[in-house]
């Protein structure tokens, strides 16, 4: 229950609405970000698939670049796609990882 006093000079009481968080709600702040097991792992799914899915990229890339007879406007098209998901990869990786790292280091 949270109230509010109205003094007689027309201020009104600061109220402290603390008490009303409950425990759970506290835990929501990301900076207080602890990682569960099942969060761990499910980071680590995506950080693997990531880096497979980048590595068979380049490997495809280079075989593209490599393979002059493979040359046409098409595979071309595909290098640039492959190229960009390559850079969209390695972004999300370095992100992703930046940031939970500091999560999870920050104070609590």
């Amino acid at each position: 229950n949270a109230t509010k006093e109205c003094f007689e000079n027309g201020t009104w009481a600061t109220a402290e609405y603390g008490t009303c968080m409950v425990e759970n709600i506290r835990k929501l702040d990301p900076f207080d970000n602890v990682y569960s097991t099942e969060t761990l792992s499910i980071r680590i799914i995506y950080d693997v698939g990531y880096t497979i899915t980048t590595v068979v990229l380049v490997v495809a890339l280079a075989i593209f670049i490599h393979l002059k007879s493979l040359r046409c406007l098409r595979n071309s098209i595909h290098c640039n796609l492959f190229l960009a998901f390559i850079l969209s990869n390695i972004t999300w990786l370095v992100v992703h990882n930046t940031l939970n790292t500091v999560y999870s280091s920050s104070p609590e």
